[in-house]
């Protein structure tokens, strides 16, 4: 039952929020960018997440994990590889001692870009995942 009413609260703060990852309840943001058509994390990633445990741990938050993915493809393609992308963020956060029970998945696929122009500078700041702790 908690879980239910974690993703009730978090669907109602994403619609409140204009379907972005700004609002209110927002405490602290990480961002980790992909490689075109990848859900396999970098090592810049791993370090980012790595200073992100030695932050979070015992701290006793919630974490929100959304994934995204740029225009080009297919919406269902962008969807799951947005789902993999934050689900691969998850392994490694888990793998390395973070509680899973804390954390909420969403894909976006390319629906919330931070950057809306054509062009491939905007394409690789949308393949990315936002790491939320509220």
């Amino acid at each position: 039952m908690k879980n239910i009413k974690i993703y009730i609260f978090v669907f109602l703060i994403w619609i409140f929020a204009g379907g972005t990852a700004t609002n209110a309840l927002e405490l602290e943001r990480k961002v980790i960018y992909f490689h075109i058509s990848s859900h396999r994390l970098t090592l810049q990633s791993q370090n980012i997440l790595d200073n992100f445990l030695k932050a979070a741990t015992g701290s006793g938050k919630n974490y929100l994990i959304i994934g995204h993915a740029d225009e080009r493809g297919a919406s269902d393609y962008n969807l799951h590889l947005g789902d993999l992308r934050a689900r691969a963020v998850l392994r490694y956060l888990v793998a390395h001692g973070s509680d899973p029970e804390k954390f909420i998945i969403l894909s976006r696929g390319e629906a919330a870009p931070t950057d809306c122009r054509h062009a491939s500078k905007a394409w690789r700041a949308n393949r990315r995942v936002e790491l939320l702790v509220w």
